[in-house]
């Protein structure tokens, strides 16, 4: 049995509401712990601020072609979920090709329509095959002239408050700059009204096999079984190998991960956070998952005449979860803490310094520690060597002085205590009684 390609983008009709299976399993977010070595909650920090969600809603008129007639009178429309991410802070955004494709959303208009009719329109007996072989779609210009197998796209991009910064998320209309189909690298660049975004740098270096890699999105069966909060889903993995497709054309990345509808056009990052592809199928009843390398985004953004950037403020933030997750508490407080200042709404910041302030004070190192005690030794010497001078200096002066105020002899001569020898060498004093008569 050969497996079925599934895209990742998921829909939701509008008219004809889908059901959806049971939740068996779903991605754990990841462990937002912060301590040095966990790359789980570091790579979660740096890509969150960069992640945004995207509807696309396709509609369409359906015409009976053998009746001659439209099957109803209003349009029908379905919903498409994707995820993107900032590659500019000025509002540029990248994704999947696949999610923002007419062709691929007049399928979903058209498959919708069909279930419909067959319940209100054609009569019993008709097949699923035989009703959507006479449907055709159509929509109306703006001059209201019919343009036949055409829907109508609009395009809206979510950007929740870790990316613009402030306080509440963004709903923003997005124009398609340009896109890519499936085949032909999957990639699409989309342009919203914003400005200082923050984006998320795309990696310079090609991915190896066993790399470890980060997927990030809003799968949609998450989406329908918890509360809308846009805090994306890291799913953790490697890069299980490198393929190509359209007879070797076009690399792609093979993923260790089963994902979910929705993540289409997330981003897949390394260890530091900078995208290395972009999330685009994989293979039912597998756990095969393929990301279009970055370099497709690089293509449609350099014929859009615009570089992938990142804010200097972004740039700040970068380097405080870098540091915070290294334990440098004196790099990462100041950095986050310069975040945090310029953007008082950014909660994501703001948790993130909190976890930097908790660190504890880095000590000196061994050689600075050794330094400062040679440094307080020689303090304590030069001092006691300087007390002993000035002891010894003392002294002298004290008996200078008490030389000088000694009483002189009143006999002259020779004071108290004249030299024992009064006569010249070898002459000796005789005190023998003078003879008599002398």
């Amino acid at each position: 049995m050969t497996s079925t390609i599934r895209r990742f983008a998921a829909a939701a009709a509008a008219t004809l509401p889908l059901a959806i299976p049971p939740l068996l399993a779903v991605p754990a977010h990841a462990d937002e712990t912060a301590s040095p070595g966990n790359d789980a909650a570091k790579v979660a920090a740096l890509t969150q601020s960069g992640v945004v969600y995207e509807t696309i809603t396709y509609t369409a008129y359906a015409w009976s072609d053998y009746n001659q007639e439209l099957i109803d009178d209003e349009a029908f429309s379905v919903t498409v979920t994707c995820t993107g991410f900032v590659v500019n802070p000025d509002g540029w955004i990248a994704t999947a090709g696949h999610c923002v494709d007419p062709g691929i959303g007049r399928e979903h208009v058209r498959d919708v329509a069909t279930d419909w009719a067959l319940d209100n329109y054609y009569s019993a007996g008709v097949t699923f095959e035989d009703a959507r072989s006479d449907v055709t779609l159509y929509i109306f210009d703006r001059n209201d002239e019919a343009r036949r197998n055409r829907v109508h796209r609009a395009v809206h991009v979510t950007l929740p408050a870790a990316v613009t910064g402030g306080e509440a998320e963004q709903d923003l209309p997005a124009r398609v700059i340009d896109w890519q189909t499936f085949d032909h690298g999957d990639g699409a660049l989309v342009k919203v009204e914003a400005s200082d975004l923050h984006a998320l740098p795309l990696s310079s270096e090609d991915p190896q096999i066993g790399d470890p890699i980060t997927s990030v999105g809003y799968p949609g069966i998450i989406e329908s079984y918890t509360d809308h909060d846009l805090v994306p889903t890291f799913q953790p993995g490697s890069i299980s190998s490198q393929k190509t497709v359209g007879g070797g054309l076009l690399p792609v990345h093979q993923l260790s991960q089963n994902l979910e509808g929705g993540v289409s056009g997330g981003p897949t990052v390394n260890a530091d956070g900078e995208v290395i592809g972009v999330i685009s199928a994989g293979f039912d009843g597998t756990d095969l998952t393929y990301a279009s390398p970055i370099a497709r985004i690089e293509e449609l953004l350099a014929a859009a005449g615009v570089e992938a950037s990142t804010s200097e403020l972004t740039s700040t933030y970068r380097e405080g979860i870098a540091a915070l997750h290294d334990g440098d508490r004196e790099t990462a407080v100041p950095a986050l803490s310069e975040v945090v200042h310029a953007q008082p709404g950014n909660d994501l910041a703001a948790d993130q310094l909190a976890l930097a302030e908790q660190l504890p004070a880095a000590e000196p190192p061994a050689r600075d520690r050794e330094s400062s005690t040679v440094a307080v030794l020689v303090v304590v010497g030069v001092t006691v060597l300087l007390l002993v001078v000035i002891a010894i200096t003392a002294v002298a002066v004290h008996r200078r002085q008490a030389a000088g105020r000694r009483p002189v002899s009143p006999y002259g001569g020779y004071p108290y205590g004249a030299p024992a020898a009064a006569y010249g060498a070898g002459q000796q004093q005789a005190w023998a009684p003078a003879a008599p008569g002398a």
